[in-house]
């Protein structure tokens, strides 16, 4: 598979690309289209950096998906108001750890 084959021009230019595909992933690593397996730093840029082909992952996915996928984050959705629920505890432990730590012993 390269991407030559593929009428790329088609596709919105983001940033210059080089002439490779990735075809697969397993954890931090991806395989591009000659198996060549490549440390992946990048991932989504600023997204996330989840890994790939996680089981625990793709069950989550697979179980999100038949709900409900990527809505407008003009308007609330549950898992949204889930981690709203989470988030203030999450803060405090953070700051308390923090706190911790800077205090002399």
């Amino acid at each position: 598979m390269a991407y030559a084959e593929f009428p790329i021009q088609s596709l919105m230019y983001i940033t210059n690309r080089p002439e490779l595909v990735f075809t697969g992933g397993n954890g931090s690593w991806l395989t591009d289209h000659n198996g060549k397996r490549y440390l992946d730093f990048v991932q989504g840029w600023a997204v996330n950096c989840l890994g790939h082909s996680n089981q625990g992952m793709i069950d989550a996915l697979v179980a999100q998906s038949q709900k409900i996928i990527n809505p407008s984050p003009a308007f609330y959705n549950e898992p949204m108001l889930r981690l709203a629920r989470q988030l203030p505890a999450l803060r405090d432990s953070i700051i308390a750890g923090a706190r911790q730590r800077s205090l002399p012993a």
